[in-house]
């Protein structure tokens, strides 16, 4: 009676035991990235200007390798990024690391408002990596006509 119960107790504790290195050398194979995006402020020597920042990080096991990165607009557009400042694509991103592109904002509303959109829109980053899969950051409220009017007032500064 009780070897039958300590041997059905070592047989859940082998099951159990399995199965949690199972899902860890599942999660070692597989990668994560995680986009979000943000308003920021970048100094240059010759002055500074307010930029949206977009960022990735490696939350996986594994180096990704990313192809691109941008800006999506409410119609599915988007707005690459092509040069970044302090990498190029490709570019591998290593396990636990981050790497983060930036547009001015001032650029950014120019286009917009030229392009026709609405003063209030919702704009998401992305990150595409080598095997073609888009990785989006939430999205972030940006209003054109607020950032216009404090360029011609001269709130930016670069």
């Amino acid at each position: 009676m009780i070897l039958d119960i300590v041997t059905i107790l070592i047989a859940i504790y082998g099951a159990i035991l399995s199965t949690a290195i199972f899902i860890s050398k599942k999660k070692e194979k597989q990668y994560k990235l995680r986009a979000a995006i943000s308003y920021g402020f970048i100094p240059f020597p010759d002055g500074s200007a307010d930029v949206v920042v977009i960022e990735a990080v490696n939350l996986g096991f594994r180096s990704i390798t990313l192809e691109g990165a941008g800006l999506e607009l409410p119609n599915k557009a988007t707005i690459p990024i092509l040069w970044p400042m302090y990498f190029q694509f490709p570019f591998e991103l290593k396990e636990g690391k981050s790497c983060r592109v930036w547009l001015r904002i001032d650029e950014i509303s120019k286009a917009l408002h030229e392009g026709g959109y609405p003063e209030k829109i919702a704009i998401k980053g992305f990150y595409r990596d080598a095997l073609g899969t888009t990785h989006y950051s939430k999205h972030l409220d940006y209003s054109i006509g607020r950032w216009l009017s404090e360029e011609k007032a001269g709130g930016q500064n670069g």
